[in-house]
């Protein structure tokens, strides 16, 4: 790919991915084919912004949890996230966002492989 390729793309991604995996995703894009950056735009990434507003007004029903695809604990959270009085839901809000970006950085480096 070429560099302008490559920084527009890091640019598209900024957001969603943590910040200290920028270098890695860099170097592997540089050593992607080009059939990697049609495969790019076609993957679907989370938004660490919606799971903010998700954990913030719906994190006490495990929404954040759900959309994230994290399911199992996402139903723990349902069932047993009253038992710690709003605690883990307030938690959680970092906790996801954090998730979000993982994953995000996950798919995109399995999408380049």
């Amino acid at each position: 790919m070429e560099k302008s390729e490559i920084n527009a793309l890091m640019i598209q991604f900024a957001n969603k991915i943590p910040l200290n995996k920028s270098l890695i995703l860099r170097d592997k894009l540089e050593k992607s084919t080009e059939d990697a950056k049609i495969y790019l735009s076609s993957i679907y990434l989370y938004n660490p912004v919606v799971v903010i507003f998700l954990s913030l007004f719906l994190g006490y029903f495990a929404i954040d949890r759900f959309y994230i695809d994290d399911i199992e604990v996402g139903v723990v959270k349902l069932l047993l996230g009253w038992l710690t009085l709003g605690i883990w839901s307030f938690i959680d809000i970092f906790l996801c966002y954090k998730k979000a970006k993982e994953k995000n950085f996950e798919k995109i480096i399995s999408v380049i492989s």
